[in-house]
């Protein structure tokens, strides 16, 4: 079984992080986008920017109980919890479902 060390980890977690920045960015050169890689619980970490973020945009895998299974554990406790709004991005959403793109 290969060990796999945590500060790796983090590093290959961050340069994905990084490169999907970057594809936002260029697609969406007029929104400032703030990434941080933590290590912590997904909803604490989130939490934790709620404070200073204007919006949190999440994604769900459809897990949860909220509106029929409509979003994940950590999607629903964001909802009830953030002191800033939230979206929720479904994962089979595209941009090709919106009828400005």
């Amino acid at each position: 079984m290969i060990e796999e060390r945590p500060d790796r980890v983090v590093e290959e977690h961050r340069a994905l992080l990084d490169a999907a920045v970057r594809s936002l960015q260029r697609r969406f050169s007029d929104v400032d986008i703030e990434s941080d890689v933590v290590r912590s619980s997904p909803l604490n970490a989130l939490l934790g920017h709620a404070e200073r973020a204007a919006l949190i945009v999440i994604g769900t895998h459809h897990q949860g109980v909220l509106a029929g299974g409509l979003t994940g554990a950590v999607a629903q406790d964001l909802l009830w919890r953030a002191r800033c709004p939230v979206l929720i991005v479904p994962e089979q959403a595209s941009t090709t479902d919106r009828p400005d793109a």
